[in-house]
């Protein structure tokens, strides 16, 4: 993050054992999830946060809730679910703009990869799901979801390049830097 981010952190903890959670899009009643936010670049008066994240628990929709990311496409949000599931990725948080890139995302059967963003109230995702021998690409468009059967590494790579295209990134700094 460039200029105008006023608050730096390197690294800031959450273990949440047990919370519940209760918000119009969320609702979870018993949750354990340990939350690490690294390299955390946030611009209070934008109200911006930039950061590295690492989700350990055993359900991250609460934490993808909490950092904004609501209504997730039904494929990843029943993956999400899932026990002892870890999520490596890095998040950009604004009131318009909501991006979670998932670096690597695992549990005991399934990893995933790929992107969610949201810009005002249009989601866009790409997401390759594996779970040896099978594989599914997820393609999530404000329009569609569409569904790819054994897609692969190219596939997922064609649709974040889309992705990338359909939705640019937010490069402008925030308003206390100009």
């Amino acid at each position: 993050p460039g200029p105008g981010f006023k608050l730096r952190l390197s690294v800031l903890r959450l273990d949440l054992d047990p919370l519940s959670l209760q918000h119009a899009e969320t609702k979870i009643d018993s949750w354990q999830l340990k939350l690490q936010l690294a390299d955390v670049a946030l611009a209070p008066r934008e109200r911006r946060l930039v950061a590295d994240v690492v989700v350990r628990g055993n359900d991250a929709r609460p934490a993808l809730s909490l950092l904004g990311l609501h209504n997730l496409p039904r494929g990843a949000d029943n993956f999400l679910a899932m026990a002892d599931l870890r999520v490596f990725g890095h998040v950009e948080l604004a009131p318009e703009w909501q991006s979670l890139s998932i670096a690597r995302a695992e549990s005991k059967t399934i990893d995933v990869r790929g992107r969610f963003v949201r810009r005002n109230a249009n989601s866009h995702a790409a997401l390759l799901f594996k779970a040896a021998p099978l594989s599914l690409g997820v393609a999530v468009k404000p329009s569609d979801t569409s569904f790819k059967l054994f897609a692969g590494d190219a596939w997922l790579d064609t649709q974040l390049s889309a992705l990338a295209v359909a939705v640019p990134e937010e490069v402008s700094p925030p308003e206390s830097a100009r």
